[in-house]
């Protein structure tokens, strides 16, 4: 169908493209033909009405000769003669160039008619040309059209198993997009529920973190007071050392007295025995008095000296725990860290309860200060005193330890029970002289 409908219309440019040239040469044909005969029919009209003008005016000269001489009529006679020769003459001229036009002009018709033949000739020979091979165009574009339709085919069929393929991979990804679906929505359950305990393990974490961070500011806090208690320590050693030599210089001062108060008594008793020498009450009880003085002060230098050696004690009590207490918290900071590399977590940090101890007791010291002591003295035991009531403010937090401490203020009451024994014999002594 398509092809016969291709063809009417190849027919129908054909037929326009010849039938409108061929058409317009029929018409200027018969054009020219239809001037050539309008002009051949006015110039044999013109010539009629001229032989009938001059077969008027030869009526009219007739009469005019009729009416005139006699002698004028073989005149008229003679020069209408000429006349009418002439006239013929001319007429045969103007008929025979007329006629040569004509015959021109037929020629000229017939070339161009021959012409045009030879064109139409020519126009069909062409036509017949483009037929054929508008025919083998035709036939071309069939059979390009049914190679085209052959690849058209072969490709659908590719195309369609192409389709097929795809939709089959469709299908299986399809099913697998529902698989993977159901174990997405598992495995968001999974993160939500691994969410929520995240979250609670953060905040678990952080306040863990929070603590830790306390805990270390603590422990920083402790370290540096406890650094700057060993730098008191240590001056304070430094101070024990020099009241060691003081205490040393007491003792001598006391062994002196001692002999003195040896010679007093051997003065004593030779007064008492001599009473020749009058010795007079007022100088036995300057002696006396002397006597309780160096009692009292060698009392005194008895508990100054248990004191220091308390001191002393309790010194060197603090700063073995201050030794325990760090290698303590490097202990735990290894663990700590050893911990976090292992599981990433946090683990519950117990340095509260493995701390917790008893706090340190306050020691009350009563030194008597009756006697006469050096200000170098007063300023050492003041120190001392400031750094005790510096340690009351720090937790101490071995348990294990506080047995020792108890053993300590066990070991300064007994050192006070002394000195009371000291001061009870010295009044004893006193009040027996």
């Amino acid at each position: 169908m398509e092809s016969s409908s291709s063809k009417a219309e190849v027919i129908k440019a054909v037929l326009l493209k010849a039938g409108i040239p061929l058409a317009l040469s029929v018409a200027g044909f018969i054009y020219a033909r239809l001037i050539a005969k309008r002009r051949i029919n006015l110039e044999a009209s013109s010539m009629e009405v001229d032989s009938q003008e001059f077969r008027g005016e030869d009526r009219l000269d007739s009469t005019s000769s009729t009416t005139g001489d006699e002698g004028e009529t073989i005149c008229t006679s003679a020069d209408f003669m000429s006349m009418t020769k002439s006239s013929e003459i001319r007429n045969r001229i103007a008929y025979e160039e007329e006629i040569a036009g004509l015959r021109t002009r037929v020629e000229q018709l017939q070339k161009r008619e021959w012409e045009l033949e030879r064109k139409f000739l020519r126009f069909c020979d062409l036509k017949e040309q483009e037929s054929v091979l508008m025919e083998l165009k035709n036939m071309l574009l069939e059979t390009l059209y049914a190679e085209f339709m052959g690849r058209e085919v072969s490709s659908m069929e590719a195309e369609n198993k192409r389709i097929e393929n795809i939709v089959m991979e469709h299908l299986r990804v399809v099913g697998q997009v529902e698989h993977w679906k159901s174990k997405n929505g598992l495995l968001e359950r999974k993160v939500k529920k691994l969410l929520r305990k995240t979250k609670a393990q953060d905040k678990l974490l952080r306040e863990k973190d929070s603590k830790i961070v306390a805990k270390d500011a603590e422990i920083r806090r402790n370290g540096e007071e406890l650094q700057r208690r060993s730098n008191g320590i240590k001056k304070l050693e430094d101070e024990v050392k020099e009241l060691k030599s003081l205490t040393d210089q007491l003792r001598d001062q006391r062994n002196e007295l001692s002999k003195k108060l040896e010679l007093a008594k051997e003065s004593l008793s030779a007064i008492s025995k001599t009473e020749e020498e009058g010795v007079t009450n007022e100088e036995y009880n300057l002696l006396a008095n002397d006597y309780e003085n160096v009692q009292k002060e060698r009392a005194d230098e008895l508990k100054e000296l248990t004191y220091l050696r308390w001191c002393n004690a309790c010194l060197r009590y603090e700063l073995k725990r201050y030794q325990l207490l760090q290698e303590y918290i490097e202990e735990g900071k290894d663990h700590l860290e050893q911990e976090f590399e292992e599981s990433g977590e946090y683990v519950g940090f117990r340095m509260e309860q493995q701390l917790d101890g008893p706090e340190t007791v306050e020691p009350r010291m009563s030194v008597t200060k009756d006697g006469p002591v050096s200000s170098k003295r007063q300023r050492l035991l003041k120190k001392f005193k400031k750094l005790v009531e510096g340690g009351d403010k720090m937790k101490q937090k071995l348990d294990g330890k506080g047995k020792n401490e108890r053993k300590c203020f066990g070991r300064h009451s007994v050192c006070d029970e002394m000195e009371e024994e000291h001061l009870v014999q010295a009044r004893t002594s006193c009040s027996s002289v």
